[in-house]
């Protein structure tokens, strides 16, 4: 039995989550919530996500506990924070959490399953012996050159879609299952640094009546970095001095937070005056409505955050609505955005801040 379980996300309708075993030959791979994993769902591979690392499947589960086919990502693709923030989203509008899950990671990114055909022995000698003519025998010659993702060969030949199965019964082609690239492909730039063990000194005197390769030795000698393509960069690299590798383009770092979560805003005078209004409601539990007016920028959220502080304090619920322009709360009824809490009768509510233009 498997030493190591896993629950992921399936981006299927259906209500749940999936239990997969991890088997041995991926007993050794890092395996986190957030990384992505290819397993069977039914007959299809699916891409998924990992919720969950644990060392026994669900009670719950009866049926045999399939295996991870396997593990598409080095590192989490969605941090922790924000997978329970998907999952508690996802259960208070009663949307499938794969389906929930899947939304927050950008479309063509994950690997897709699919098949590679292969040209067999006997499609080749067939093909030497002209029996494959037309765009059969363009599939043939295709496969000639090597293994084709049978996704790229019905793109190219729709009109032999159906003789493909055909070609497999007779033993001309082999289908098997293959994890295609994703069809989103990952920016990269190139990085030059100076080659290991270089003398700057040394080649700074070998290129004396190069300024411009010397200039770019100095600029590289305080580590790699992302240049513009150029001549004297080229020869660098030609004659050894200068290595280059392909990185991925990082488009900025979404993991540090804004603002530190502990941080307390201190508000303005104005700010004190419209909090302490709309407390004195929900403390009153008097009905009453509130217009907030203000330009853009002007703290009115941070407003409508310190009453729904107070009124989650307080065991209470309330519903906020989101727009994009000015904001109005009614009845004192402000609360925290996307938080949850439990009434002293046990029953589950969800608090949003209303706003409207």
């Amino acid at each position: 039995m498997a030493d190591r379980f896993v629950e992921v996300a399936v981006p299927v309708p259906v209500d749940g989550t999936f239990d997969y075993a991890v088997p041995g030959e991926l007993a050794d791979v890092r395996l986190e919530p957030g990384m992505r994993v290819m397993v069977p769902y039914g007959r299809r591979e699916l891409a998924g996500v990992v919720l969950a690392v644990k060392s026994a499947p669900n009670e719950r589960v009866r049926a045999k506990i399939r295996p991870v086919s396997q593990i598409l990502d080095e590192t989490p693709v969605l941090p922790a924070a924000l997978l329970d923030v998907l999952q508690r989203a996802a259960e208070d509008v009663l949307a499938p959490v794969g389906v929930a899950v899947a939304a927050a990671i950008p479309p063509g990114t994950a690997p897709r399953p699919g098949r590679q055909v292969r040209l067999l022995d006997p499609g080749r000698r067939a093909l030497e012996a002209g029996e494959a003519r037309g765009n059969l025998g363009k599939v043939l010659w295709a496969l000639g050159r090597g293994p084709q993702p049978e996704s790229r060969l019905k793109s190219r030949f729709k009109a032999v879609i159906p003789a493909l199965d055909h070609l497999e019964r007779v033993g001309w082609i082999s289908r098997e299952a293959v994890t295609e690239r994703p069809a989103v492909r990952v920016q990269t730039e190139r990085f030059y640094g100076l080659a290991p063990g270089l003398d700057p000194e040394e080649w700074r005197e070998r290129l004396a009546r190069a300024p411009r390769r010397q200039e770019l030795l100095d600029v590289l000698r305080d580590g790699p970095r992302a240049l513009r393509s150029s001549s004297a960069l080229k020869a660098l690299v030609e004659a050894g001095a200068v290595v280059v590798e392909e990185r991925e383009r990082v488009r900025g770092n979404v993991t540090v937070p804004l603002l530190a979560p502990d941080v307390e805003l201190t508000l303005t005078p104005h700010q004190r005056e419209a909090v302490s209004e709309i407390v004195g409601a929900v403390k009153e539990e008097r009905g009453a409505t509130f217009l907030l007016y203000g330009i853009t920028g002007s703290g009115k959220t941070e407003v409508y955050l310190r009453a729904a502080a107070h009124s989650a304090s307080g065991w209470r619920c309330c519903t906020v609505g989101c727009r994009a322009a000015s904001a109005s709360t009614s009845g004192g009824a402000s609360a925290t955005a996307h938080s949850r809490s439990r009434s002293a009768r046990g029953r589950r509510c969800s608090r949003h801040s209303r706003t409207r233009g």
